[in-house]
Order: C-alpha cells, then structure tokens, then sequence
C-alpha cells in the first residue's frame, strides 16, 4: 500500500543518518515509526520521543533548572493519541521545569483538536472549537499556553495571545528553565 511504500522510505531516510538514536520532535513522526514494526518496517535505531529527551536532560543536570513557577495549558497535538505513553513524561517534565501543568476540561484523553487542518476548509464549524480551548486555558487561570506541534502553535497562538496566554513552544520553555531565555513579560 502507498502507506506502508511512503513508511519504509521515511525509515530508510532516518537510518540513512546513522545515529544509534534520533530524537524525534513532532509527535506524529513518533507515533509513525512507534507503529512501524506493526507493518512488519524494521526500526534499527531507538526512536526517542523529544519530550523524553529533555525530561532526561533535565534529571540528569538538575543544577541547571531554573525553576519558572508559572501556570500553564498545555495544548496536546492530535497525535499524541497514538503515544499516550508519553504523558507520564510530559508531567514529570513540566514539574522538572517547575511549571504546573492547570487543570482543563479539554486535556489529556479530552483535549480538543487545535483545529488547524480544519480552519482553511470550514472555518465556522471549527472556530466555537477553538474558542471552547482557548476559553478552558483561560478559565483555569494559565498564564500561558504551551505547544508541541508546530501546527497547533501556528493555529492557536494568535488568539491565545488575544486572551492573555502568552503561546509557547515547548523547547522554548525548556530553554526558559535552563535561565536561557526569559519568560515572556
């Protein structure tokens, strides 16, 4: 199938690196080579998830954190249903980076599409979705919203920042924890 043709390229260019391990940062590219083996695609190399790898980091030069104390909602991506696995890591991330993930209607295993794909094709049916997000964040009080999907950044990041929450990508509030650049003011 074009599927399975279009997976064994993508893994055949990723070996192609040669790296023993390559970490990953778009959810959906985990989730696919996560599920190559189920096509019968040979994965000869560890595929780490980029939230793994920065909560990895973080344990191991704690002396580095620079604790943010903030409140934030975290914009799940579409994708991280297929790695649900990676939750346990993304909370012991955030408080690594002393940040407290708020409490939403719309997260984890509820957590509403960003509504990008959908935004360019039928804007008013998607736009009350969007609108229900940002209002949730806004509602639990998160001073930002923090996104790993690049889409999901790109569609949402205008209107959180239209609502007070100031729109993060997620490798950008780890550098943030590191002291290496500052929480936006």
């Amino acid at each position: 199938s074009p599927l399975k043709e279009n997976a064994q390229r993508f893994v055949d260019s990723l070996v192609s690196i040669g790296a023993p391990e390559i970490v990953l940062l778009h959810a959906d590219c985990h989730a696919m080579v996560q599920k190559m083996p189920e096509y019968g695609i040979d994965v000869p190399f560890k595929a780490t998830h980029i939230v793994e790898y920065m909560r990895d980091y973080f344990k191991a030069h704690p002396e580095k954190i620079r604790p943010l104390n903030r409140r934030i909602a975290y914009q799940r991506p579409c994708a991280s249903r297929y790695s649900g696995d990676i939750e346990p890591a993304l909370d012991e991330l955030f408080e690594l980076m002393g940040v407290e993930r708020v409490k939403r209607a719309y997260d984890r295993e509820s957590a509403l599409c960003c509504g990008g794909l959908f935004s360019r094709i039928d804007p008013e049916r998607i736009q009350p979705t969007m609108e229900k997000n940002i209002r949730d964040s806004v509602d639990a009080d998160a001073e930002a919203m923090v996104f790993l999907c690049p889409l999901c950044m790109t569609t949402l990041a205008k209107p959180a920042a239209q609502a007070g929450l100031k729109p993060i990508f997620i490798t950008q509030l780890a550098r943030m924890a590191l002291g290496e650049i500052p929480f936006p003011g």
